[in-house]
């Protein structure tokens, strides 16, 4: 529900890789002549539904015993 609402109206990310820029997921870069860094992610979007989609992320890398097709 926490992405629902934030990603209210869907038409807003015509492309896919907007929701991540969005929600600041994106890597910081630092670029000048030769040297090109990739840095930590920006935080720059909404926290709270960061933290639900690594939760949930969690919750489905977690080990188990039994085989699963989303893992897969």
């Amino acid at each position: 529900m926490t992405f629902r609402s934030t990603a209210d109206v869907p038409r807003r990310f015509l492309p896919s890789q907007s929701v991540g820029a969005y929600l600041g997921l994106t890597p910081r870069r630092y670029q000048s002549g030769e040297i090109d860094r990739v840095g930590r992610i920006t935080k720059v979007g909404d926290g709270e539904t960061r933290t639900a989609l690594f939760e949930a992320a969690n919750v489905v890398l977690r080990p188990s015993t039994r085989w699963s097709p989303m893992k897969s």
